[in-house]
């Protein structure tokens, strides 16, 4: 009942935002997360991120190492990222700053981290990135 209420409450938020376990596997999302990364992953079946590729913001891939959850999950730390550009599955692309945070059980150990994206996109021409 109580997972429920937190599922509702995510649900309800306007900014996208998603969960990952301990081990970086993605296992809640709300719809506004899906809608940013142009689709809906399948909770428990992919890591760190849902979109296509990562890429820093001047425009090179982004080391998977590198990503905000994952600095996040390894460092018990909160983690601000800088602008990151996500591409989605329909090739464009947004740009955001993800603020990672972890999540711990009722014993205090790191239970996995709850990831907000704000989406800075400001006129990207969407074309493919070298």
């Amino acid at each position: 009942m109580e997972l429920e209420k937190y599922y509702k409450t995510i649900q309800s938020l306007t900014d996208p935002i998603y969960l990952c376990d301990q081990s970086g596997y993605i296992s809640m999302y709300n719809k506004a997360a899906a809608e940013l990364w142009g689709r809906a992953p399948e909770p428990g079946k992919e890591k760190f991120c849902a979109s296509v590729r990562v890429r820093n913001a001047d425009g090179t891939e982004m080391q998977m190492e590198k990503y905000p959850v994952v600095q996040s999950l390894r460092y018990n730390t909160q983690v601000q990222s800088g602008e990151v550009i996500m591409e989605r599955p329909d090739g464009s692309f947004r740009c955001v700053v993800q603020f990672t945070t972890p999540i711990y059980n009722v014993w205090g150990q790191l239970a996995g981290v709850v990831n907000r994206m704000v989406d800075v996109t400001r006129n990207m021409d969407n074309q493919a990135i070298a």
